[in-house]
This record gives C-alpha cells, structure tokens and sequence, in this order.
C-alpha cells in the first residue's frame, strides 16, 4: 500500500504544470561514472523533482501503472537563491547500457545521457588500444560521437581537422602513438591522449588563435621565457613550425621563436647577450671576426629588423660583421673600439628594416629637422630624419618622452599608443563610454582613446572579444588607423597606385589605406621598393607619418 502511494505520488509531481523548469546538463563523467544533472527553476529554494526512466520510455508510455517498472531512479532537490539545482548520482548495479531520459516536475521534455556498463565500457577501450592510425577516427565515432561512452572534445575544431586528410592522417597517428604509451588505459587516459593529439595539431596546423590558445594552456607542459608575451612567440612561430609529433623538436621550435622575438626586441647595447644566449639556435660565430671589431656597429644593425626567421639573422649577422671588419680596416682602426692615435668608427648600414618613411632623409642634406642642440629629447642622435617631426608633435603635446629626456625613437609603438597620437593630432576630446574589449581596463590611460576610436570605427579589434593591449601595431594596421582617422575629421585622400615590390604581401583590407597615403607621400616604402605591411612601427616612424597627415589636413 505504501509503495502505491509513492509511485501516485511521483506521478501527480510529474505530470503537475510547472511555471518554469529546465534541465541544462546531463552527463557521465567518463573517468568516476557519476552522473550530474542541473539546470534552473523559476523560483528561489523551490522544490524539484527529478525522475531518470529506463531507456527508450518516452514521457507518454509514463502511467500510474507502469511508473515504477519503467523508472529507475526518482529524485528530490531544492534549487538555490538564484534557482539552480543539481544532482549527482551513480547508476544502479545491473543497469544496462542505452539512452536514458531525464524528467523534470511537469515538464514533458526530457534530456538523456548515455550510460555503458561495464561490459561496454571494455569492449570501448579494448577497441580504443588495438586501433590504428586508419581506424582511429571511426572508434572515436562510435565511442564518442554516437555514444558517450568516451567524452572527447568533438567540436568544430576536431571536425574541421577531420575534413582536411593531412591533418586527419597527422592526428590520428599522433592519438595512436600517444595511447601506445598507456599500459594499463583507462578512461581518463583516453581523453588525456585524445587532448594530447589535439594541442599537437593545433600547433602544426592551427590557425594563429589556435596557437595562441595552445601556448597559453601549456597543456604539454613546455617551457616558455616568461619575460615574453604569448602573442609575441606565437606570430613568429607560426612562420617557422614545422609539421611534428615529436615533443622535443616541437620544444625547439618554441625557443627559436623566443630567440627572434628576443633579437627583435632588444637594443644593440645587451644584442650581444641574446646572441650568446641563443647561439645554440643561431649557430653564428661570435669567436671570429665579430670578437675583433666593435660589436655594437655589428649589434646596431641588426635592432629594429623584425626578422621573422633564423636564416634572416644570420644573413644579416654576416653581413653587418664583414660591413664592420672593412670599415675599420678602412679607416685604419684595427680593433671596435677607441685607441690612441685611431678614431671610433660609425658604420651606417642602412635605415631599420620597418621603417615606414623613406630611409634616404637620414643622409638628405637639404632635411630640415632640427639640430641636436634643440631636440627636446637626447636619444634621437640615430633618427635625424625624424627629429622635426618629434619635436613638433611634442610642442603641440601630441607626444610625450619615456621620460623627461628619452623618447626611444626606435621602440616599436604600440596600438593603443598609435591611436593616442592620432587621435591627439587631429584635436579630438574622447570620452569613455565602456569598454568593448576585454583587455581595456576602465581606468586605463587608453580606455577613452580605445572607446572613442571603436565607436567612430576608426579601429577594431584583433578579436571579437581582444582590442590587443601591448601589442606592437603593424605597417598596414596603422595606415587603416590614420586613413579612417582623416576621413573621420573630413579629411578625403584621393586613391593611390600601390606598387611596392611587396604589394601581393599587403592585406586586402589594407591595400586602399596604403595606397591613399602613398598618393600623398605620407608613406614612401622602403629603399629597395618595398613596403614590409607586416614589420612593426616604431615610435619615430609614427612621429613623421602623423606628421605629415596634419599638414595634409591644414591642421599645422
């Protein structure tokens, strides 16, 4: 009799009309075979009921009568404050394997979950540890994509790896090799080899987001110098990777990055050092002639080139210390550095590869920046070409020093100092009406500058969700800055011919940019006739180019 009354009892609760009720999730850890089942209700500290049914009973075979041999388990929970709830329960002994569905007070949608006994769940593994590469992906088909038997992380991105053969082939070799290594494989093994594959094809075929997501998970546990940015390492990387399932070699490649983000990054004065450092990377001579002559000619070569692999640093090295060695054997200075009765000798190779602006004002005759004597800042000796435009952006506070005496001409400028300046130039007063993205802190110094340029669509950001805070700005992103900064103020630039030698290498969202400053002679490219869209800016760079845009606009 008492049994009657339940089994009336749960009945009358689910089929009852409920104003709200929802089931979010309902799973199987794969690894402790608990089942967890939440979702909301409408009400605070509400009363839920939750029924899980055997399989393939539907809401409508459910009766009074049949309730308790078609229902495996019946269960009650109070949501919280804020109407949630959950459960966490293991399946009876002696439950089968199938579909199974979960029922909510007077709700007659269900969610199911997939349960495998133990007799299946064997069967899943064995079937996992003798596949091979090519009957890898239909295992995790059966176990994983139309049973639940294993949760794998089968989304977007592993089917999108699984349309492509190369990469199809690559992951399931890697996934193979990885689960060779289990002795004894168990569940959590699985989805521990399966991830494994993952974060390898990810950095041998990934997209640069996917590379990025990789090094900041650090899944397999590589070392990474700490004193870089994810960012930084990933664009570097993803020129250089080559195709590998090794871990070690993968490990390589991540230091070669970091060794020319690092020769990129720092000044000549500490080059030797990093040089030294990563000699195991470079394989340069550094006990030949560059221990003889004066390493800071050689050094100062290479600064500011934003090289993108290793056989461009060593050509460079090369060259700048043959360069060095006849220049001082020229000018009868045997050694780098002063003597008696010798002269320190300068050698001047070239501009720095990222220069935006034409390199030949550096020796103009007729330039008409200012002398050392009236620089405002003391480090500009290496940019005379660039000393007028500093000086008169910071007379009219568009720009401001390091410090008090340092404007670091040929640091790279970062986006959110690009648009600063920019948004300075040309007079505007910003204001701050919140954040977009998620790296632009409200109190940051940036913050108004990055809201006003979002919603005046001056800029965008390198991601939905990512304006790209600390990141240097490219050649091509700050011609589309100052392009839609000018026809912001009304200023129009007619079209220009884009005909550097790199032109194919220019984004196709850049492309009308460049060639509207080109038509001005804002931009000139390079000596050698090319353009370099991808090299960073640097601060003395920027100076001229927005500049010059002011005068084009009548602002000076």
């Amino acid at each position: 009799m008492r049994k009657g009354i339940v089994c009336f009892t749960i009945f009358c609760m689910l089929v009852s009309t409920v104003a709200f009720a929802q089931i979010k999730t309902a799973g199987v850890d794969s690894q402790t075979r608990i089942i967890n089942i939440s979702g909301t209700v409408a009400d605070s500290n509400k009363k839920v009921s939750i029924i899980i049914t055997k399989p393939d009973v539907t809401f409508d075979d459910l009766s009074e009568s049949n309730l308790k041999e078609n229902t495996i388990m019946f269960y009650e929970t109070t949501s919280d404050e804020n109407g949630n709830y959950g459960i966490l329960f293991r399946m009876p002994q002696g439950s089968v394997s199938g579909e199974y569905n979960v029922w909510i007070m007077g709700q007659s949608e269900s969610r199911s979950f997939y349960y495998a006994d133990i007799d299946e769940l064997n069967e899943a593994l064995s079937a996992m540890k003798s596949a091979d590469a090519a009957t890898i992906e239909a295992v995790i088909k059966k176990y994983a994509i139309d049973k639940n038997v294993f949760y794998l992380d089968t989304g977007d991105e592993y089917s999108s790896y699984m349309t492509n053969e190369k990469v199809n082939s690559f992951f399931a070799e890697a996934l193979v090799d990885s689960l060779a290594q289990c002795s004894d494989l168990t569940t959590e093994n699985v989805s521990e080899c399966f991830d494994i594959a993952m974060e390898l094809t990810r950095y041998s075929y990934g997209d640069y987001e996917k590379i990025l997501e990789a090094i900041n998970n650090n899944y397999l546990d590589l070392t990474f110098d700490s004193e870089l940015k994810a960012e930084e390492i990933a664009k570097i990387f993803i020129n250089i990777r080559e195709v590998t399932s090794n871990q070690t070699a993968l490990q390589t490649e991540i230091r070669t990055s970091e060794a020319i983000v690092k020769v990129n990054k720092v000044t000549k004065g500490i080059m030797t050092d990093v040089l030294t450092e990563y000699n195991d990377i470079f394989n340069l001579n550094l006990d030949g002639d560059y221990a003889k002559v004066d390493k800071i000619q050689v050094n100062k070569f290479l600064c500011d080139k934003n090289f993108e692999n290793v056989e461009e640093i060593r050509s460079a090295f090369n060259k700048a210390v043959t360069h060095v060695k006849k220049s001082e054997k020229d000018s009868g200075n045997s050694g780098g550095s002063s003597s008696s009765g010798g002269h320190r000798v300068v050698v001047e190779l070239s501009e720095p590869k990222n220069n935006v602006t034409d390199s030949n004002d550096i020796n103009n005759p007729n330039d008409s920046g200012s002398s050392n004597d009236s620089n405002v800042f003391i480090d500009l000796n290496d940019v005379q070409w660039a000393v007028e435009y500093i000086n008169t952006l910071y007379s009219q506070k568009v720009i401001s020093g390091m410090d008090d005496s340092h404007f670091a001409p040929n640091d790279n400028i970062t986006r959110e100092q690009f648009l600063k300046m920019i948004v300075l130039a040309f007079k505007v007063n910003p204001t701050f009406n919140g954040s977009k993205f998620k790296d632009v802190e409200d109190n940051s110094w940036y913050a108004p500058y990055v809201s006003w340029g979002y919603e005046n669509g001056i800029i965008n950001g390198i991601s939905d969700e990512r304006f790209g805070v600390g990141e240097s700005i490219t050649r091509e992103d700050a011609s589309v800055m100052l392009v839609r900064m000018l026809e912001k103020m009304n200023i129009m630039l007619p079209g220009g011919e884009v005909l550097f030698g790199d032109s194919e290498k220019i984004s196709d969202y850049a492309k009308q940019a460049v060639g509207k400053l080109c038509g001005k002679e804002i931009i000139t490219g390079m000596p050698d006739g090319t353009f370099e869209p991808k090299s960073f800016l640097s601060r003395a760079q920027a100076a001229k180019i927005i500049c010059l845009s002011m005068k084009v606009g009548g602002i000076q």
